[in-house]
């Protein structure tokens, strides 16, 4: 059997991304262990329990916007959206992904809604980061475009919230760019609180949503002119 054909079996796709989904996760969980080794001395850690669910989530946010869209890249265009493709990968990252969060949410204090709130929040970006490396793997104009979105929106909009908050104070209230970065705002829905199953604030959320659904939209128009 050729490569070719071992890299288009769901399993064998899954493969990578998922040990270095485990890898991320493995790193997540450390950080939350010892996170006076990480955080300044007045962080939202040093509340008694450990941030074990909140720093694993953060490890995952950025597995799911910049490795997984990278490692798709590398596949065969217009396979990462097939739906057989897309359910495989799905079951595999779950089952992986599941151990950890039973691990950091028994480590924290977190109870089990705090763990599907989080999990909500993450299937919600699981669609930006499925479209964006099926989007790149075709290597059509403006993927590089979409690549520096990614990495702004796991990376460029926490580092602006610092800057808003460090240094420009009095240009007003910076905390609508903590809601927006996924790796920020998953800070606040995994933090160990019960209540609701349904992340909030829910604008963020959207945002995502309607990036994906975009993304979607030009997929569709361009794999239309690649048949016609």
């Amino acid at each position: 059997m050729s490569a070719s054909t071992d890299r288009d079996r769901p399993g064998a796709a899954a493969r990578a991304p998922a040990l270095l989904q485990t890898a991320a996760l493995l790193v997540g969980l450390a950080v939350g262990l010892w996170p006076h080794a990480i955080f300044p001395s007045e962080s939202p850690s040093d509340t008694g329990a450990l941030p074990t669910l909140q720093t694993l989530a953060v490890s995952h946010v950025i597995f799911v916007l910049v490795i997984w869209p990278l490692m798709l890249m590398r596949g065969a265009p217009g396979q990462a959206m097939r739906p057989g493709r897309v359910i495989a990968t799905a079951a595999v990252y779950v089952l992986i992904g599941a151990p950890f969060y039973v691990a950091a949410a028994w480590l924290g204090d977190a109870g089990p809604v705090d763990v599907i709130r989080t999990a909500v929040y993450l299937a919600c970006l699981a669609p930006i980061g499925l479209t964006a490396g099926a989007y790149m793997a075709r290597g059509k104009a403006g993927s590089s475009w979409v690549l520096l979105a990614m990495l702004l929106l796991a990376a460029g909009v926490p580092a602006a919230h610092y800057i808003a908050r460090e240094f420009l104070a009095g240009a007003g209230n910076a905390g609508w760019l903590w809601l927006l970065g996924p790796a920020t705002g998953v800070w606040d829905v995994a933090a160990a609180r019960g209540g609701s199953v349904v992340p909030r604030p829910a604008w963020p959320l959207a945002i995502y949503l309607l990036a994906a659904a975009a993304l979607t939209l030009m997929l569709a128009v361009i794999g239309k002119r690649a048949d016609s």
